[in-house]
């Protein structure tokens, strides 16, 4: 028998998080009962970051435009318009292009580490290039844009990319598209345009529906002035947990909220670190660990044991889930769920370690595979598309029994929050 999570609103003034029992068809039986999390800044672990691609790096952006770099695995471009960034929860990493190669990296990692090797983009019409790219996990599609005004939408699973469709946008005289990002709450995908091919009307911005991209909903609209008119847009990136879409010239971040086809001009700041920027995304919120893990009794003892999180635990994420690998094997692993941060307040006689007085036991299943320290779990935790959800901090940690429960052990704590990309 396994249990899922599924997190709602309750009452209308926080989130609440509902157990259900289910059999291994995943078919609910009951409703075990309601627990109150309350939406709290998530002091722990980091927050989201804006994610851009410079010609040589890849940049992590706080809000007030500062951040960090590592050097992009890719060759630069000597276009402006050419790349682009997407995140994809689903497996922590990011794709990137510089223009007519793609590639995906670990964002964050101090060295850009590659994921996947530097492939040619796919379906390039001779002599146009990549312009933007934006993932949606919730359906697994990745979108990119062309220079040629074509948008093209792929099936995504790793690093193999499987057309499903392409279609051409109708764009003012001398643009190029160049900037993508998606809206996953509402099924929406925002596209910039440019003249970048000789003198025309300033940037746009217009949405459409992510099932026909080239297929505009709302009106375009120009990006607000900071410090003088916008020339060129050379990215997008949307957070669906604050409905705020970033846009950058390649200099200055621009934060719009938009609602519907309502847009609210926020602020806008000035990147620290080397430019010019192309292409933007989210990275999520980046959980923190702690605690030692211990064992007690005859377990063998694993030192190497680590609880981890499988994907980004964002908004729309349906795989998300919590996992225990080089675990005793062949023991019963239950992870434990708290509300806020890690922080261990009571020691149990039977426990090797203390954990805290409130720690409600969120579901088990047997640690697999192997023997000895060859065992692992994992929790199913898919959370929906509700940005209500963003903000909730939460805290889990696995423990186990090798028959007796005096015979047990206990996994580092992992203190995460939910949030958008």
């Amino acid at each position: 028998m396994r249990r899922s999570v599924e997190v709602m609103k309750d009452g209308g003034t926080r989130p609440a998080i509902r157990i259900e029992t289910q059999t291994m068809n995943h078919t609910p039986l009951r409703t075990l009962f309601l627990l109150g999390l309350p939406v709290a800044a998530a002091s722990a672990q980091s927050a989201p970051q804006v994610i851009g691609l410079s010609p040589t790096e890849f940049h992590r952006f706080d809000n007030a435009c500062g951040g960090t770099a590592c050097p992009s695995p890719l060759p630069p471009s000597t276009l402006r318009y050419a790349g682009g960034t997407a995140h994809d929860p689903r497996d922590r990493q990011t794709w990137i292009s510089n223009g007519t190669l793609l590639a995906k990296i670990d964002p964050r990692s101090t060295s850009c580490a590659v994921t996947c090797a530097p492939f040619p983009a796919p379906d390039l019409v001779p002599g146009e290039v990549v312009t933007g790219l934006a993932c949606n996990e919730q359906t697994g599609r990745l979108f990119v844009s062309h220079s040629d005004n074509r948008i093209l939408t792929y099936d995504a699973v790793s690093c193999a990319l499987t057309l499903v469709s392409t279609c051409s946008l109708s764009v003012p005289a001398n643009h190029i598209v160049s900037g993508l990002a998606t809206d996953d709450v509402n099924g929406l995908l925002f596209y910039a345009t440019s003249p970048w091919l000789g003198p025309g009307l300033p940037p746009e911005v217009t949405t459409a529906l992510q099932a026909s991209p080239c297929s505009p909903t709302c009106p375009p609209f120009n990006v607000p002035a900071c410090n003088g008119p916008v020339q060129f847009v050379t990215g997008l990136g949307f957070d669906p947990c604050r409905s705020v879409l970033h846009v950058t010239d390649g200099a200055a971040l621009f934060r719009i909220r938009v609602v519907g086809c309502t847009q609210t001009f926020l602020n806008c700041c000035y990147a620290s670190l080397s430019g010019p920027q192309i292409g933007l995304c989210f990275l999520p919120s980046t959980e923190v660990s702690s605690g030692n893990v211990c064992f007690t009794g005859s377990v063998t003892p694993c030192s190497a044991m680590a609880h981890t999180l499988v994907g980004d635990p964002t908004i729309g994420n349906l795989g998300f889930g919590l996992a225990l690998d080089n675990a005793p094997a062949g023991t019963l692993a239950i992870v434990n769920l708290n509300v806020g941060g890690c922080a261990p307040s009571t020691t149990y006689g039977v426990l090797c370690t203390g954990v805290p007085s409130f720690w409600f036991a969120f579901g088990w299943t047997p640690s697999t595979g192997g023997t000895g320290c060859g065992g692992s779990a994992f929790w199913p935790v898919p959370l929906p598309p509700s940005p209500t959800l963003c903000g909730v901090q939460l805290s889990t940690r696995w423990f186990g029994v090798a028959g007796a429960l005096t015979n047990n052990y206990v996994s580092n704590c992992l203190t995460w929050a939910i949030s958008g990309s």
